[in-house]
């Protein structure tokens, strides 16, 4: 078998390119940074660089800045909770809104069954609430939330298998706070 090597040669006509090369690149960066950042029209730096004004507030800026705090705090008191007639009896809020609820996984994990969802609002408070039903079972179970990056999680659920009898059974998670909740539904087989 015969391999094939470059020759001494080639290896010098290489290395004298890219020594060139780096050469080249070197003086084309000193000589635009030199002359304002700019080379042939050529900007390696952005030309609309931001500064940070460190000099006090403005009386505009300030007159501005109360304005708005003045309009935050107006709004946010105006809104009184939402009940409805139901529930002004039982005297608790009603929830103002939806929020998606997706089961991730439902699986039968040995001898428990695991259950994780995701709850599409950024928070770590509210309940998630677990009901598995089987013809005239129904086992609850609750967890709290888990605030992520952009959306929550529930803190899971991790159900008994002997708490379950073999079959297919129905399950509902539900998330609520005071404004916001959701719930997602699937079947589960437990063997």
């Amino acid at each position: 078998m015969k391999i094939n090597t470059p020759s001494r040669k080639k290896i010098i006509i290489i290395s004298t390119i890219a020594v060139l090369a780096i050469i080249g690149a070197s003086i084309f960066t000193l000589l635009s940074l030199r002359g304002g950042g700019k080379l042939f029209g050529w900007s390696p730096l952005s030309s609309d660089q931001s500064s940070v004004n460190y000099q006090p507030p403005s009386q505009e800026e300030i007159d501005n800045g109360k304005k708005v705090k003045d309009e935050t705090v107006n709004s946010s008191s105006d809104q009184s909770p939402k009940t409805s007639p139901k529930n002004e009896a039982e005297n608790s809020p009603t929830p103002t809104s939806q929020v998606g609820v997706t089961i991730t996984a439902a699986n039968q994990n040995g001898q428990t069954l695991q259950i994780r969802t995701l709850v599409e609002t950024v928070s770590s408070s509210g309940t998630c609430n677990l009901q598995l039903s089987k013809g005239s079972q129904t086992i609850t179970k609750t967890a709290g939330l888990q605030a992520l990056a952009s959306t929550s999680t529930c803190k899971g659920f991790d159900v008994p298998v002997n708490e379950l009898s073999p079959g297919l059974w129905a399950l509902k998670v539900t998330y609520t706070n005071n404004s916001v909740s959701g719930n997602a539904s699937q079947q589960v087989t437990i063997q």
